[in-house]
């Protein structure tokens, strides 16, 4: 939100996506450290150590970042307002951007006059347009959820162990290239945001992805099918003893599978279900896989099966992973501030980020109960026919905002699309021919 006002219209798409750009390279460089610290008993630790460091530079750094120009034009600090405006656009730039801040403030001065103090979420929901732009931001947060890739990105480790990955240490530095996928893919929206605009990224990164998932919902459907059976029950195994499939095994969170292993392939007739032991998730309680019995031929699969089609599922999650960091994750962070006028900014950007972490809750919380219920294939169908209702909603609903000042955006929803947001309102959007553009009118800090 910040660099959303501070920034002119033709840097702001690439600004922003800096932010996610060193997020991504901060996960990235985070996963190399992880791989660094995994050989270490101690690791962990250290991890969790070396994790301050950022925060603590971060921190001192806010210290000296200034206010938005339009923050302090709102608060009548004028020449204060334009020193900034030099800094961050030189001043050949200063005066045009100055007085489109000021004729909005103007503006948006009077709305506040003639809402007469109202609160901010009133007058959201008062205002159509503004309204509409609201609706609008929620959605495009809720399609990124159910995407599914705070689902993927968690379920990344036992895609790489079906795919016939098993040591710790590589899985880490498999997730360091997922990582390095996540930094190419905003690199590539840093160099196309402008060019391309945001909704024609969107929509072509958001229908690779819905083919994606289509993809990962095969996959998992092919490894369903040709998951081992399982043929040695310990008695001793309570009810995992009584499960004869290793899918249905690996489902019950107390559950593992055993199995015998020779060049690196499944031995038939040798996969048992045992119960895991939750002090030690490396291996099971009883039977072969205990901590007492486990040899090198020995291998303890608490959260996989033994496939010939998981490395599918590996090239679909790659598949999946860049076109998602290419456009359609970094994409709404762009839009979603771009989509308010100044006084309603913090308000729509601050709701339709909750609306998505609200979202992503009940994925998080739905996953495994729907993997249970209508299993993981049929689970990534659904997540791939809610994309499909998205794509719909973004082609249909989203405006494109590239090239636009923030204050230009807000006209862009003026013409209703449903009728519970019901008809502008008369006098409010009329511009200000009759007001004087170089007066600033007197302002108030009751929206604070």
């Amino acid at each position: 939100m910040y660099i959303g006002e501070s920034s002119p219209p033709r840097w702001r798409g690439a600004l922003v996506q800096m932010v996610n750009i060193c997020v991504a390279g901060g996960t990235m460089a985070a996963s190399i450290v992880n791989g660094i610290f995994s050989y270490y008993p101690w690791g962990w630790r250290a991890m969790l150590g070396l994790a301050s460091i950022p925060g603590i530079i971060q921190f001192i750094g806010f210290w000296f970042l200034p206010e938005s120009p339009r923050w302090l034009v709102k608060h009548g600090r004028i020449e204060k307002a334009k020193e900034t405006l030099k800094r961050l656009v030189g001043e050949a730039e200063t005066e045009r951007e100055f007085d489109e801040i000021v004729k909005v403030e103007k503006m948006q001065q009077r709305i506040r006059q003639e809402m007469n103090g109202a609160s901010v979420i009133s007058r959201v929901f008062s205002t159509p347009p503004v309204l509409r732009a609201a609706i609008v931001g929620c959605g495009i947060q809720i399609i990124n959820q159910l995407a599914g890739i705070n689902v993927i990105v968690p379920y990344s480790a036992m895609i790489m162990r079906m795919s016939g990955i098993q040591s710790d240490q590589a899985v880490m530095w498999m997730v360091v290239a997922v990582s390095g996928l996540f930094v190419v893919g905003q690199l590539i929206t840093l160099c196309t945001v402008g060019r391309f605009g945001r909704r024609k990224i969107f929509l072509s990164h958001l229908a690779v992805v819905i083919l994606a998932l289509i993809f990962l919902a095969i996959s998992f459907y092919l490894m369903s099918i040709s998951a081992p059976p399982v043929t040695y029950h310990n008695m001793l195994a309570g009810s995992c003893g009584q499960i004869n499939q290793c899918t249905s095994c690996i489902l019950e969170e107390h559950c593992g599978f055993c199995y015998i292993q020779q060049n690196d392939s499944f031995v038939p007739g040798s996969g048992s279900c045992l119960p895991l032991d939750v002090n030690d998730v490396q291996h099971s309680t009883i039977g072969r896989c205990s901590k007492q019995n486990i040899t090198d031929n020995i291998v303890w699969a608490y959260d996989f099966c033994p496939n010939p089609y998981g490395i599918m599922a590996l090239v679909g999650m790659m598949v999946y992973i860049l076109p998602f960091a290419a456009g359609v994750g970094p994409i709404i962070w762009i839009i979603t501030p771009e989509l308010y006028p100044t006084w309603a900014r913090g308000f729509g950007t601050s709701s339709a980020t909750a609306v998505g972490w609200i979202t992503n809750l009940l994925i998080s919380l739905t996953f495994l109960s729907l993997t249970q219920a209508i299993t993981r294939y049929g689970t990534f169908l659904v997540y791939a026919g809610c994309t499909v209702f998205g794509w719909i909603f973004i082609y249909y609903l989203v405006p494109e905002t590239k090239d636009k000042h923030l204050e230009e955006v807000e006209k862009l929803f003026e013409e209703p699309f449903s009728t519970c947001c019901g008809k502008p309102l008369g006098g409010i959007y009329q511009k200000l021919d009759n007001s004087d553009e170089d007066e600033i009118l007197p302002v108030s800090d009751e929206d604070d």
